[in-house]
């Protein structure tokens, strides 16, 4: 019997493992529109300074997201257009003159296209423009008028095709390979996973006492209590918003005003860099309760967090007040920040349960996890936007998983968030691949050192 359970234990595991490789491959397929950007370069040339923008879409209906300027007179131009696209317009400034476009190139990674937009099957019409006359690779042509554009059809590109159908094909098979491994580790450590759940289970009582207690005897003996816990964050970030907003002059990123975007930023920052502080000191701080032989030391590290949390939560409901006050509606992806605060409670918990057990044998590691805290501070694009960034060197910083929750608070308030997109899976692939890492070393340097803590503290 025991046998027959267990094989139809691992049928239906298998079963919904494949269940969901099919949901994600369905999913990255049908989303075009988050596929990498390809590089179109042209040879401008004109006698006046203006501005040339180039509209993509998949339909002739232009929109300004959908679009990219660049202001300059004559030189080769660059720009960054989405894979998914069958319609191309470009916008040749707002002043009469006689302009060339040439060398028209298509491009992505290690693969070129060259091709002619101004032939019969590329070109559809045009706006303002007079005298166009077709060239090799190009156009020589006299603009009137406010407004001149040519308006391209991409369907005859083939190489461009192919190379959207292999990075689909790249891409879904990266994410279901990643989803497997995760399926396997799981089924090979099953019974160390029990375990651990089991006496977070059993002591769960006990988990949430120590946190109430932990949060209030805090400030026991401070005469505002636990009025403490809320000011040093509120005084940091009006600091903050002084010295950027006041003092720098920065009022808006994009349409977003710099207050609030801020503060979007600094409340999940506030909770890391509290549950990674206080979970590292928690086996000194509580080794009283370490040196009892019966009692359950893993528990300690998740009582800290819970204990952080109740802060958090705090200026989790301020945020969203700030955020209504500011005009914003409500929606109903907001409840997605309860998502990305369990990341950051779970990350976090991570990393501290690593540097609470190197801790208890060598003290220096708080002085060390402080200016690591402080670096990464900046390092996470909390008080400053990546955009303003290179785009070359921008994956450098999206490395850090703070990165992956700070930006998912900012695209649930103010941006479009694509939750269900390549790039949202790929990148919640990689942060919980961090944080199944580093709970694998604590929880392997917990079980080694535990018996050892009692000698040393």
């Amino acid at each position: 019997m025991k046998k027959k359970r267990y094989i139809l234990g691992i049928l239906f595991y298998v079963i919904c493992i494949l269940g969901l490789n099919l949901l994600l491959s369905f999913i990255v397929r049908h989303n075009k529109k988050d596929l990498e950007f390809i590089e179109l370069k042209l040879n401008y040339k004109t006698q006046l300074q203006d501005t040339v923008q180039v509209f993509w879409g998949e339909t002739e209906e232009f929109v300004e997201e959908s679009s990219q300027t660049i202001f300059c007179s004559s030189g080769n131009l660059k720009f960054q257009i989405p894979t998914y696209i069958s319609y191309l317009r470009i916008d040749l400034g707002t002043q009469p003159d006689k302009k060339e476009v040439t060398d028209i190139i298509i491009s992505y990674r290690k693969w070129n296209e060259k091709f002619n937009l101004f032939q019969k099957q590329n070109f559809l019409y045009s706006n303002d423009i007079v005298h166009l006359e077709e060239i090799q690779n190009g156009a020589k042509l006299e603009t009137i008028g406010q407004d001149p554009y040519c308006v391209f059809y991409l369907g005859y590109l083939t190489g461009l095709k192919r190379i959207q159908e292999k990075q689909i094909n790249e891409k879904v098979l990266f994410i279901c390979s990643c989803l497997d491994l995760i399926a396997v580790c799981l089924f090979i450590f099953r019974r160390k996973v029990k375990f651990i759940w089991k006496v977070f289970l059993k002591n769960r009582k006990m988990i949430w006492k120590l946190a109430c207690n932990d949060f209030k005897t805090k400030y026991a003996g401070s005469y505002f209590g636990i009025f403490w816990a809320f000011v040093q964050p509120i005084i940091t970030i009006t600091l903050y918003w002084f010295v950027f907003e006041v003092g720098l002059k920065n009022s808006k990123v994009g349409e977003t005003p710099f207050a609030i975007w801020l503060i979007a930023g600094l409340v999940p920052w506030f909770f890391h860099s509290d549950v990674v502080t206080n979970v590292t000191n928690c086996f000194i701080e509580y080794s009283y309760l370490v040196k009892k032989i019966r009692f359950p030391v893993g528990i300690l590290p998740p009582v800290k967090m819970i204990s952080a949390m109740f802060v958090h939560l705090f200026f989790l409901i301020i945020l969203l007040l700030i955020y209504l006050g500011f005009g914003y509606e409500f929606k109903f992806s907001l409840f997605w920040l309860l998502y990305f605060s369990c990341c950051i409670g779970i990350y976090s918990l991570a990393i501290s349960s690593i540097t609470s057990i190197l801790y208890v044998f060598f003290k220096d590691i708080g002085q060390i996890i402080s200016i690591i805290l402080q670096i990464f501070m900046w390092i996470t694009p909390i008080l400053w936007n990546l955009e303003t960034l290179n785009i070359r060197y921008i994956w450098i910083f999206q490395l850090n998983p703070m990165y992956y929750i700070v930006n998912g608070y900012r695209q649930i308030m103010f941006g479009t968030p694509k939750l269900l997109s390549y790039r949202f899976l790929m990148t919640s692939f990689q942060f919980w691949a961090v944080c199944i890492v580093c709970l694998t070393i604590g929880y392997k340097l917990f079980y080694r050192l535990k018996p050892h803590f009692a000698d040393v503290l």
